[in-house]
């Protein structure tokens, strides 16, 4: 839904420049695929806002992921063989986990809980060559 991705830019935007920053575990290819231009905009929008992103991507999204440094993002790409088609965002509160063939979202903002999927994203992010 665009306007919950945009009052989600939005909430970065209020929040001073160090803590603009997101993990995102995602097949790029699977997203683009609905919707590219607005994928292609959100990107743009999300770096004009200062947001940076970490990226957790699978092998298959190297093939078009963006490498614009604008766009302020930070990629690793999972090894071959680990295929998913949906996305989890991990932010300082909370966890979306997407899935794109329902149109489903689930919010987690269990403090708890985030904080085990941020150490899962940092643990991952270690052991994934740079």
């Amino acid at each position: 839904d665009v306007n919950a991705y945009e009052s989600l830019l939005d909430e970065y935007a209020a929040k001073p420049k160090k803590d603009r920053w997101y993990r995102v575990i995602s097949a790029q290819k699977t997203w683009e695929g609905i919707d590219l231009d607005f994928f292609l905009k959100f990107r743009y929008d999300r770096a004009a806002r200062c947001v940076r992103t970490k990226l957790l991507l699978t092998a298959a999204s190297r093939e078009t992921n963006p490498t614009d440094p604008a766009l302020l993002r930070d990629c690793r790409y999972l090894p071959e063989g680990y295929h998913f088609e949906d996305s989890i965002d991990i932010h300082e509160d909370k966890v979306l986990v997407l899935g794109h063939k329902r149109a489903v979202a689930i919010v987690i903002a269990v403090p708890e809980i985030v904080t085990a999927f941020q150490a899962i994203f940092d643990i991952l992010w270690k052991m994934t060559p740079g």
